[in-house]
């Protein structure tokens, strides 16, 4: 079974066990979330996924649009398979020849075949020897590959030395094989050599000219030596069905790698599926290093990176796209291998197409720390604009050095160390489901102090999963902005305070949109926010919850698909004045009224401050001396220490009074401790009141001994803020 039928049978028996989940009975306690992003979820009703393409439109989803709310059920799209070149094989026999306007030209020593003009060859038959290019620089060559095989043991099998452009096309209807059986090169040879000779070429097809692999017939490369098809200039394949085995990466053209309708499965047993290496600009302005993959159907196995780009990488077209890296390629012995699905050195780029990837690193990365040969660092930016990722990672999901930008498709992430994670992180359209062990969406400052993370919303449906523990469904290291979209967060700690649902360093800000947050919490909406509703330690069943006003009008729809506790909503539909009840299959779990701003339970942001260490407790006079003979302080009742003559006063040491540090009375420890309570319920603010766990908390007891009483420390009972618990 191929890994993407595994991933298609797992989720059916994970849809199946969703319909099965119960009532919504209360629970006592909360349960750790379920890793299961695929229960149903709800989206803006105007907006649908179409499986048949892996495409979702995302019109309608206008930043400040109230609109109402609908159950979908995620659906991953199915995972198309490259067809296996290999499966396709045919017997090639007979002797070899090379026909065409311009055979002539070709010069032959041994088994060795030198083309050195211009012009179309064909070649046929079984072939234990090399074919070499060497023409003109602005000579334009087609070798023609019709139902040939070519196999050699002492240099690569085609090697390209000079040419302007140069076609290796498989004929329609033919199966063609080029075999490398050459002993592997040693890590240090790799293929950095400027040595131009067929003996010395990285690929069983290599180049030193621009590239082109075409044809609508077949063709199977196995590189043993090093590369599978290899070019220091600009690769393009195109059409053709193609299987490439190599020992290290299976397609790399160190400029540019651009692949068109083709059906290719790349192996790479020791690097990358496909790779370039140049970031620097051409001489004709063109910048070099990126991949491009635009209507094909591609299978990448590979110890390494499944695309390592120098540059960019750009995914559109009608393409389908699957990945599997480190342990999770069938081909790799290298089990402590760390390698993305897709990395780039400046942006990556989804625009269309359906896309697996099963990584043991990132799934998909994006640098900005690596200085490229251009001068400038990279952006680290990704943009997810439409298609479909369906994403295993033992890393990050999606991973952009600087910007995250989610502006359309659908995004399902089932396993992840954290989802999706930039310095800025910008949603605006598609649809995005996260199952994350740490942070589902995370903002952090990486490597640019410079900037202020962030998590922007402004459109488009997220889901985010995470199990119970030290753990944040969402997380910025900044703000959490909202303009529009609907978020649901499952998870984090239960906790709240420093990790829960939804945790931001500075401020949650929703001022359009929906967003519903299960799990602890750690902050809720305040500024300039829409209304919302906060349920503190509430318990939550598994079921189906309904939001609805008081005239029978749903707001919202949710699918809690595991016990948990405590919530929060803020919605641009939920109006002051009204009622407002949340049911599960028509049982009502919570009611009000809605109130200005965030309604219900006193919640998490600080507790009150507990009672001050006050009273004016002292240690009483008459320590006694012995004779003032330069023992101890003579018997004047003032608590001095005497000199050694018995008249040097210790004056400014302790108090003279013989108090320490008060009068002697009786010192209250934080006097009747205030009321200690957690808070008043309130957002932080200038005032330095922090919202907490609301009422009549002890505490620390009264009449108990303390210091001191001088004002060092409040003796009203208050440490460090008022009678109420309040902190300064």
């Amino acid at each position: 079974m191929t890994r993407s039928n595994i991933i298609n049978t797992a989720l059916c028996g994970i849809l199946s066990a969703a319909l099965l989940l119960g009532g919504c009975s209360s629970v006592t306690g909360a349960a750790a979330n379920s890793a299961d992003t695929s229960t149903q979820i709800n989206a803006p009703s105007q907006n649908s996924a179409d499986a048949s393409n892996g495409t979702v439109s995302t019109e309608g989803l206008t930043p400040g649009t109230p609109v109402e709310y609908e159950s979908v059920t995620a659906s991953d799209p199915a995972a198309v398979e490259a067809v296996d070149a290999e499966t396709l094989s045919a017997v090639i026999t007979g002797g070899f020849s090379i026909t065409g306007d311009a055979a002539s030209t070709v010069t032959v020593s041994g088994n060795t075949y030198t083309i050195t003009a211009a012009g179309e060859y064909t070649l046929t038959g079984a072939l234990n020897g090399n074919i070499i290019v060497d023409a003109p620089e602005d000579a334009e060559v087609t070798i023609v590959l019709s139902d040939t095989s070519i196999t050699c043991a002492d240099a690569a099998p085609i090697c390209v030395l000079s040419a302007d452009k140069v076609t290796v096309k498989a004929q329609n209807g033919t199966y063609n094989v080029i075999t490398d059986n050459r002993s592997a090169a040693a890590a240090s040879s790799d293929d950095t050599s400027e040595e131009k000779t067929p003996a010395t070429g990285a690929g069983a097809i290599t180049a030193y000219t621009d590239l082109t692999v075409s044809g609508k017939g077949t063709l199977v490369v196995t590189g043993n030596y090093n590369n599978g098809i290899h070019t220091t200039k600009d690769l393009k394949v195109k059409n053709l069905t193609l299987k490439v085995t190599a020992a290290d990466n299976a397609l790399k053209g160190k400029d540019s790698v651009t692949v068109e309708g083709a059906q290719i499965v790349a192996v790479a047993l020791g690097g990358d599926g496909i790779k370039t290496d140049n970031s620097d600009i051409s001489s004709k302005e063109v910048q070099r290093g990126t991949v491009t993959i635009t209507d094909a159907t591609v299978n990448i196995y590979s110890a390494g990176d499944g695309i390592s780009a120098a540059y960019d990488v750009v995914i559109d077209g009608d393409t389908s796209l699957n990945i599997s890296t480190g342990t999770y390629s069938e081909y790799c012995s290298d089990k402590s291998l760390e390698s993305s699905g897709i990395k780039a050195d400046n942006s990556v780029t989804v625009n269309n197409g359906i896309i697996y990837i099963n990584s043991t690193k990132d799934a998909v990365h994006a640098n900005s720390d690596v200085q490229l040969e251009n001068g400038s660092y990279g952006t680290g930016i990704v943009n997810i604009n439409g298609g479909s990722l369906v994403i295993n990672a033992s890393d990050d999901g999606i991973h952009a050095d600087t910007t995250l930008n989610v502006a359309g498709g659908y995004i399902d992430i089932k396993t992840s160390r954290e989802g999706l994670e930039g310095i800025t992180v910008n949603i605006s359209g598609g649809y995005s489901y996260v199952y994350a062990k740490d942070d589902g969406i995370n903002a952090s400052s990486g490597n640019d102090r410079t900037v202020t993370p962030a998590i922007n919303v402004t459109g488009g449906y997220v889901q985010v999963t995470t199990p119970s523990g030290d753990t944040d469904g969402i997380d910025s290291n900044g703000n959490y902005v909202q303009t529009g979209g609907y978020v649901t967060v499952f998870g984090g700690s239960v906790m709240g305070m420093n990790a829960g649902s939804i945790d931001a360093d500075g401020q949650i800000m929703v001022s359009g949109g929906s967003v519903i947050a299960f799990g602890g919490i750690c902050e809720v909406p305040s500024g300039s926010s829409v209304n919302g509703y906060t349920s503190s330690g509430t318990s939550f069943a598994a079921g189906d919850y309904t939001l609805a006003d008081s005239d029978g009008n749903v707001i919202l729809q949710v699918t809690v698909p595991s016990n948990t506790s405590s919530m929060w909503v803020a919605s641009e539909l939920l109006v002051s004045g009204k009622d407002y009840t949340f049911s599960c299959n028509g049982s009502t779990v919570l009611s009000w009224t809605q109130t200005d701003g965030q309604a219900g339970d006193a919640v998490a942001g600080g507790f009150g401050g507990f009672g001050g260490f006050g009273g004016q407790g002292g240690f009483g006079g008459k320590q006694g001396g012995r004779d003032g003979q330069g023992n101890f302080g003579g018997r004047d009742g003032q608590g001095n220490f005497g000199g050694s003559d018995g008249t040097q006063e210790g004056q400014g040491d302790f108090p003279t009074d013989g108090s320490f540090p008060g009068s002697g009375d009786r010192g209250n420890f934080g006097g009747r401790g205030g009321r200690g309570g957690f808070g008043n319920g309130q957002q932080p603010g200038s005032d330095g009141t922090q919202p907490g766990f609301g009422g009549e908390q002890p505490g620390f007891g009264s009449e108990q001994p303390g210091f001191p009483g001088d004002g060092s420390f409040p003796g009203d009972g208050s440490f460090p803020g008022s009678e109420d618990g309040d902190t300064v």
